[in-house]
């Protein structure tokens, strides 16, 4: 349970660092705020379902449409 925690909190740390540097590269590349954030926001998002599927919870295997559904849905609910 501790490892598991440990990898959450790792992936939450990548997810954030390469997020806020796909803003930056996006901001020195010229694109507006909302482009750049943008950017980062979709990278982040992708980047977080890849490593928590497979980094944290071990899934391998193709991806299913359900999956993709339930991480969104849980994404949302914490955003809103």
């Amino acid at each position: 349970m501790l490892q598991r925690l440990g990898r959450f909190l790792l992936t939450g740390f990548a997810n954030s660092a390469v997020g806020w540097a796909v803003i930056f590269a996006g901001l020195w590349a010229g694109l507006s705020g909302l482009a750049a954030n943008a950017a980062g926001f979709g990278v982040g998002l992708a980047l977080s379902f890849t490593l928590n599927r497979h980094y944290v919870f071990g899934v391998r295997g193709a991806v299913s449409a359900r999956e993709i559904g339930r991480f969104l849905a849980a994404f949302a609910w914490h955003m809103r």
